[in-house]
């Protein structure tokens, strides 16, 4: 079996786990949420264009739930939390580092202050780093490919915070290469941008 009952890929010969048997143990409260409900905020935030529909957004996000739900290998990976995006990278030869430092991370500071009152929200570095230069996409985790459908479109899609719980780094990578093709769908390790949406 490709992917659990909790929604997690199973390991691979060679894959570093932390258990051979899952742990429930650190969870997400909700396991399903609803890309119309974000796409106010997500265009109040320039994650989305205005002139988008939520309802086509809504379209493509079911087209792809059809897509794993008759799949007799991913139909277990909506058990998981997923949590839909819809966004445009302005530029797919930007500086990651730099995008986050400028504009990611204080959007995601201010969006959760807004939405968590009386709650703050630190992302600190150690010692005197900076991102600007320091980020780019790991060989094989397939978010390169992933910025580059920026380059030509909006890309509408999931993100499932919980698909490689317990696995190590490598191990992900690992996993993500080997993944069989599942119709036109695109699969990729998560960055820094379609977690802004959590």
């Amino acid at each position: 079996m490709l992917i659990n009952n909790l929604g997690r890929f199973n390991p691979s010969k060679g894959c570093r786990v932390f258990s051979e048997t899952p742990k429930n143990f650190y969870k997400l409260n909700s396991s399903r949420i609803e890309y119309i409900t974000q796409h106010k905020t997500a265009v109040g935030a320039g994650l989305t264009n205005s002139k988008l529909d939520a309802t086509d957004i809504k379209a493509s996000l079911d087209f792809i739930d059809d897509c794993i739900n008759n799949s007799d290998l991913y139909k277990h990976l909506l058990k998981a939390t997923a949590v839909p995006f819809c966004f445009t990278v302005p530029d797919k030869r930007m500086d990651l580092g730099r995008e986050l430092e400028d504009r990611w991370l204080p959007l995601l500071k201010a969006e959760f202050e807004k939405q968590n009152s009386g709650a703050q929200f630190r992302a600190t570095l150690q010692g005197n780093s900076q991102l600007s230069d320091q980020i780019n996409p790991a060989n094989g985790s397939g978010y390169a490919e992933f910025l580059d459908q920026h380059s030509c479109s909006t890309v509408v899609g999931y993100y499932f915070p919980t698909a490689f719980q317990e696995f190590d780094i490598s191990s992900q990578r690992k996993r993500i290469i080997n993944l069989p093709a599942l119709d036109k769908l695109a699969f990729c390790l998560s960055g820094p941008f379609e977690i802004i949406y959590t």
